[in-house]
């Protein structure tokens, strides 16, 4: 009997963790200094998401991490929201081991989340998942993923997570892109409304520019002047129209459950 597609994932995950460092659970191979990088644009984006939804630093609120890894992302909430409580659920059993030893103050729980339930039927004010659901290649996963993360959010809670779109097939064969139509109809059905998307790269998750040229000049002055043109191309509105670049069309995107009168995003 063949394995599941997400049994394959656990594995994977199982066999990815050596270190438990960022390099590890982001862009592997990127390096750990690129990948905190990231982690500083990510963290950056989920905390004007959370803005954009009423929710401060001053606020007690509790947090639902899926596909947590190792819990890169407790340090970030107990850091700016000292009041929040987190949750961790992640596919790997030594991500989760892991977590449970540095991390003894909060909760963590090796599974699915295609498929899992809180013992406890617990739902959370925050709910995210980053970088978690384009693994999930096959569209009943995905679609299922999504179901359990709404049913595990409050009816004033929030789903916080990235998503990139694009009507072409991803040359990647370990990760899935979909359409805006697609998951605009999935919305739909689940009587979810994306109220805010928040842009997150120019170029830098894909790697930087493809120009030759501005590689060499940036592996000459370093990582930090590649990290400050994607933010200055950024904060100027410039829109990275490069097809081979799906990555960096990534949008934070805040979901709420649909209700008269909610705002959508525009």
């Amino acid at each position: 009997m063949s394995d599941s597609p997400r049994d394959v994932l656990r594995r994977y995950w199982n066999d990815r963790y050596a270190t438990y460092s960022l390099d590890e659970s982001s862009c592997i191979g990127a390096g750990e200094h690129f990948n905190r990088l990231l982690y500083q644009v990510k963290e950056r984006a989920i905390r004007k998401a959370l803005r954009s939804a009423g929710i401060v630093p001053t606020r007690s609120f509790s947090v639902l991490d899926a596909g947590c890894g190792p819990a890169s992302f407790a340090g970030f909430y107990h850091r700016e929201f000292p009041l929040a409580t987190y949750t961790g659920i992640d596919i790997s059993t030594r991500a989760i081991e892991r977590a449970k030893t540095t991390l003894p103050g909060d909760q963590f729980y090796a599974d699915d989340i295609v498929t899992w339930r809180h013992p406890a039927g617990s739902r959370f004010d925050v709910v995210q998942a980053v970088e978690l659901l384009q693994l999930l290649v096959d569209d009943e996963a995905f679609d299922q993923a999504f179901s359990n993360l709404s049913a595990h959010m409050r009816d004033t809670g929030v789903i916080v997570v990235p998503l990139a779109f694009s009507d072409r097939p991803s040359r990647n064969t370990s990760q899935r892109f979909r359409s805006r139509a697609y998951f605009d109809a999935l919305m739909r059905r689940l009587r979810l409304v994306v109220t805010k998307e928040i842009r997150m790269y120019y170029w830098l998750i894909d790697g930087g520019p493809e120009s030759r040229l501005l590689r060499a000049v940036f592996a000459r002055t370093g990582l930090w002047s590649m990290y400050a043109a994607d933010r200055l191309l950024m904060a100027l509105g410039a829109t990275n129209r490069r097809p081979d670049h799906q990555l960096s069309t990534a949008h934070m995107l805040v979901i709420q459950r649909d209700q008269p009168g909610r705002q959508r995003s525009s």
